[in-house]
C-alpha cells in the first residue's frame, strides 16, 4: 500500500539507530488501524499540524529538517482521505514519531492486489491554444498506470469525449482567451459525467482561479506542471479510482 511506503520512508530517514515497527490491527468490523512508530529524532509540536502540507518542511528536534518525501506524507493524507479515513500522529522530542490511520474495513479486502490485473487508465490532456507547445510532465509519459492522449484544441477535446465520454482525468491548458475557460468547464459539467478536470494555468491571477473553481474545476496548478505533482495527481486521481471502481465490480 502506497500509504504505508510513504511513512515508512519518512521513518527509515529519520531514525538512525533503534526501531521502526509497522503493523494494523481491526478495531471492529467496520475499520481497520494502521500505525508506523519509530524511535527517531521526532518533530517539534508547532510544527506537527502542518506536516502533511505540499513540499512543507517541519523542523524536527534539535532544528533538523523533518523534510519527508518530498509529497510523500501530503499523498499519504489524500490517500487516506479518498479512502473515507482519517490520519493523524503521535511525537515527543528524542522519543520518535508514529503516523497511525484508520479506513473503512471494506476497502482492505482483497482490492490493492488485483489492480494490477486492470487495464491502464486513461489520461486526457487537452491544449486549448493551437500551435503552442505545452511541457508534459514525465509521468504522464513513463507511469505503468495511464495511457496519456493529446487533444490539439476545443473542438476536438469535446468531440472525443462524445466518442469516449470518461476519462480518469481530464488536463486543461493554454487558454488564449481567460474568460472563455469558465464557460468550457460549465460544458463540461452539464453534458459528461463527473471526472477530475485539472486546470494548469500560465499565469496567477485570483480573481480567474476563483472563476474557474466556480465553474467546476478540480485542482488549479501553475505551469509547469512538476514531475512531482503530475505523480502526485496519478496517485490521487487515479490508483484510488481504480481501487473504489474494483471493489465495486465484486
Amino acid at each position: 500500500m502506497q500509504i504505508l511506503s510513504n511513512l515508512l520512508n519518512n521513518a527509515v530517514k529519520f531514525t538512525e539507530t533503534g526501531f521502526i515497527e509497522f503493523g494494523y490491527y481491526p478495531e471492529n468490523s467496520n475499520s481497520v488501524l494502521f500505525f508506523v512508530q519509530d524511535s527517531g529524532i521526532g518533530i517539534h509540536p508547532k510544527e506537527q499540524h502542518t506536516i502533511f502540507e505540499r513540499f512543507r518542511k517541519g523542523k524536527a528536534v534539535d532544528d533538523q529538517l523533518y523534510r519527508g518525501t518530498g509529497l510523500g506524507l501530503s499523498i499519504a493524507k489524500e490517500l487516506v482521505k479518498m479512502l473515507e479515513g482519517e490520519i493523524w500522529l503521535s511525537s515527543k522530542p528524542y522519543q520518535g514519531t508514529c503516523f497511525m490511520f484508520r479506513i473503512p474495513g471494506y476497502i482492505v479486502k482483497n482490492t490493492w492486489p488485483r489492480l494490477v490485473e486492470k487495464k491502464l487508465s486513461r489520461v486526457l490532456i487537452a491544449n486549448l491554444e493551437e500551435n503552442k507547445e505545452i511541457n508534459v510532465p514525465e509521468p504522464f509519459r513513463t507511469s505503468k498506470m495511464v495511457m496519456t492522449e493529446y487533444i490539439g484544441n476545443e473542438k476536438d477535446l469535446f468531440m472525443e469525449l462524445k466518442r469516449h465520454p470518461e476519462p480518469d482525468i481530464l488536463f486543461l491548458y493554454s487558454f488564449p482567451d481567460l474568460h472563455k475557460l469558465p464557460a468550457i468547464l460549465f460544458r463540461l459539467r452539464r453534458e459528461f459525467r463527473h471526472f477530475p478536470v485539472i486546470v494548469v494555468a500560465d499565469r496567477h491571477d485570483e480573481d480567474f482561479k476563483k472563476a474557474v473553481f466556480a465553474s467546476g474545476t478540480t485542482e488549479y496548478f501553475l505551469n509547469p506542471l512538476t514531475n512531482d505533482e503530475a505523480d502526485f495527481l496519478i496517485r490521487k486521481y487515479i490508483y484510488i479510482r481504480q481501487g473504489a471502481r474494483f471493489s465495486d465490480e465484486e
